[in-house]
């Protein structure tokens, strides 16, 4: 057995205020958990970082509509919307030529259709989010206070690796361990973490990534030896519902809460 480990996810500039898709409480809860590493000191730290395309298959630019429009911001689309041609998805296209750069059309609305009804058979709905974390831009970057800490613990020691999630453009990857539509991309990640006596879990956004990660670790087995850090982490706004839901599912299955101060 280990120690202590930290499960950091998502700790990035755009899910920060001032980023494209800000968690309101984002900020103070870097500063919070900057000092509860600074202090603790864990003998390891997983760091995810949600990585897109500007094509993701979750942000406007991957959409077109009737009416050659790009959908808003935190609106949903169906399997049936696009069966029906209200949304055409149009995937990796090269810019201002129009020609396919991953398969035909045909082919890229097969394949969006079957994703779209995967999620659905397991209950999620396809929100497209503001564009975010788009791979070498500023907001992909680790809020400062937080690649300090990190710093600061791996200097010299290696004990912090980087996790990179999200870069399939046709699927949706909130959990570290899975895409959305329950492909799984990290589970030897999940084993890992079950060797230390206690690993914590905390990042951005309580409601998307922060809960579909450790709804993975409940479904693969016992909880008792996670703990999340209730004020290293916030929900999006207009999710807190789905976020009191999951801290019930969370506590219940015996997954631990504390505070940073505790």
């Amino acid at each position: 057995m280990k120690d202590l480990a930290l499960l950091l996810i998502d700790p990035q500039i755009d899910f920060h205020e001032g980023g494209s898709l800000a968690v309101p409480g984002a900020n103070a809860d870097a500063e919070r958990l900057a000092t509860w590493i600074d202090r603790v000191y864990p003998a390891k730290v997983y760091v995810s970082l949600d990585t897109h395309s500007t094509h993701d298959i979750a942000h406007p630019k991957a959409w077109l509509g009737t009416d050659g429009g790009t959908p808003e911001p935190f609106s949903t689309i169906s399997a049936e919307d696009v069966r029906s041609g209200k949304w055409a998805f149009q995937g990796l296209y090269k810019e201002k030529v129009g020609i396919p750069f991953l398969g035909s059309q045909q082919r890229t609305q097969t394949r969006a259709v079957r994703y779209l009804e995967a999620l659905e058979d397991r209950g999620h709905s396809h929100t497209i989010w503001p564009p975010h974390c788009v791979k070498h831009s500023e907001g992909h970057a680790i809020v400062p206070v937080l690649r300090e800490a990190l710093e600061m613990l791996d200097w010299g020691t290696g004990s912090v690796e980087y996790i990179y999630k999200g870069e399939n453009p046709f699927r949706e990857e909130f959990s570290v361990f899975e895409s959305l539509d329950g492909h799984e991309t990290n589970p030897e990640l999940a084993w890992e973490l079950r060797s230390f006596d206690r690993a914590y879990i905390a990042g951005q956004a309580l409601s998307h990534c922060v809960a579909e990660s450790c709804r993975y670790l409940m479904r693969l087995g016992p909880v008792d030896t996670f703990t999340l850090l209730t004020d290293a982490t916030s929900p999006v706004p207009g999710f807190e519902g789905a976020a009191e839901e999951f801290l019930k599912e969370w506590v219940a299955a015996g997954g631990q809460v504390q505070k940073t101060t505790g």
